[in-house]
């Protein structure tokens, strides 16, 4: 009578083929093809369709200089593609990533990018044109991915970043979008991270946990960029290595707030000295205090998202907005007090915005533009001036929703 283990290779034929391939991967060196018949892989990626596709040709992971890469072997025969990824292991071990890219070139199957080679700027170019970021979200991220490279590949340009009519500023990008992507490792960008760090808090040793809040913040939006979920919309998920995969943010100590003003003592002084005197800053500020919206939200609000009769503003997308995620879509209820209020303001109403402003809106601009800037600015100097110093008096307003 066949034991256990006899009876499940009897009902399992393929077992003992795996079995023998592990054990021959893990005895044998790399040196012999056997070893790499268990690392061959037929990659998949989902185009934007959501539709998932197999690449035809196998490919091998390997590492070398703290960097892992996919590398096409451009066959679907196995036995070759053993034998390429041998060769193509010790071509990698003896002269580095480049010799290695320019026998064995990463193409996409959609439009052919050859990504070892490829540059800041092509990359940026990929993005813009076949994500799904909104235009103003893509600049931040560019913007903070420029910000990062210009520091770690010391680009000076002084005031010239802002010369826009005699060429300065493109002369700075040109020179950080020729920059090649192979040449960004996680080591450099972590070395950046410190260096600023250092050499900040050296001139505001005080303000550290802000300085790391900023810092991390610039990483972040560089590094959404490469996420998985993006580089998969524009067709190059699973070919391009993240060089902000593991990054380690720095410490930014505790994020507890702590209030320094007493919201009923600064709505009493914006009864007394704003909602006569400037009453638009004053629906700004009782807005932001008691209904808790963004910046932008107060903004671009409209007097028929406002249901006085109800006693809510409704958040919803608009001619002139689109609000920061799904989850921002929603019905925030007012205090009876506060709809009173807004009803004796929109009786004297000019125009179809809560907020009025000789400024008209941009909706196409592919930076945050604030219709009553000015007016936001105002009432952040009078807040200040009441004792809210945060780094961002609006938003505080916010935490104080009552």
């Amino acid at each position: 009578m066949p034991n256990k283990s006899e009876h499940n290779r009897t009902e399992n034929p393929d077992q003992g083929q795996i079995n023998e391939s592990q054990r021959i991967s893990g005895s044998a060196s790399k040196s012999n093809v056997k070893y790499w018949e268990s690392k061959l892989q037929k990659r998949v990626h989902r185009n934007a369709l959501g539709n998932t596709i197999q690449f035809p040709d196998y490919s091998v992971r390997l590492c070398h200089q703290n960097q892992q890469r996919f590398v096409s072997l451009q066959t679907p025969n196995k036995s070759l593609a053993s034998q390429r990824a041998r060769e193509a292991y010790f071509l990698l071990k003896s002269e580095g990533w480049e010799a290695l890219w320019k026998q064995y070139k990463v193409r996409q199957p959609n439009d052919g990018v050859v990504l070892h080679g490829c540059s800041v700027g092509e990359f940026l170019q990929h993005v813009q044109t076949k994500s799904s970021l909104k235009p103003q979200t893509f600049v931040y991220y560019k913007r903070a991915l420029c910000q990062t490279l210009a520091d770690i590949f010391n680009i000076q340009s002084g005031s010239e970043k802002y010369d826009y009519v005699h060429g300065g500023a493109k002369r700075r990008l040109d020179k950080i979008y020729a920059i090649k992507l192979s040449n960004i490792t996680r080591e450099k960008i972590e070395s950046w991270m410190m260096g600023a760090l250092q050499s900040k808090v050296k001139l505001h040793p005080s303000k550290r946990s802000s300085i790391c809040a900023t810092i991390n913040k610039v990483i972040r939006n560089a590094k959404a960029l490469f996420s998985k979920k993006a580089l998969m919309v524009i067709g190059l998920g699973g070919t391009v290595v993240s060089p902000f995969e593991g990054i380690k943010f720095l410490s930014e100590g505790s994020h507890r707030y702590t209030s320094t003003f007493d919201p009923k003592l600064l709505v009493q002084a914006a009864e007394k000295e704003l909602r006569i005197n400037n009453p638009e800053a004053f629906k700004i500020f009782i807005i932001a205090l008691c209904a808790g919206l963004r910046r932008n939200e107060i903004d671009k609000l409209l007097w028929r998202q406002v249901n006085l009769e109800k006693k809510l503003i409704s958040i919803q997308p608009t001619e002139y907005f689109s609000p920061k995620t799904k989850e921002s879509c929603s019905d925030i209820y007012l205090d009876e007090s506060v709809a009173n209020m807004l009803e004796e303001f929109q009786a004297s109403a000019s125009g179809e915005f809560v907020i009025e402003s000789d400024v008209a809106p941009r909706p196409q601009a592919h930076y945050q533009h604030y219709r009553c800037d000015h007016i936001h600015k105002g009432l952040i100097g009078w807040l200040r001036s009441h004792g809210v110093n945060s780094n961002d008096p609006l938003h505080t307003l916010r935490s104080k929703q009552t």
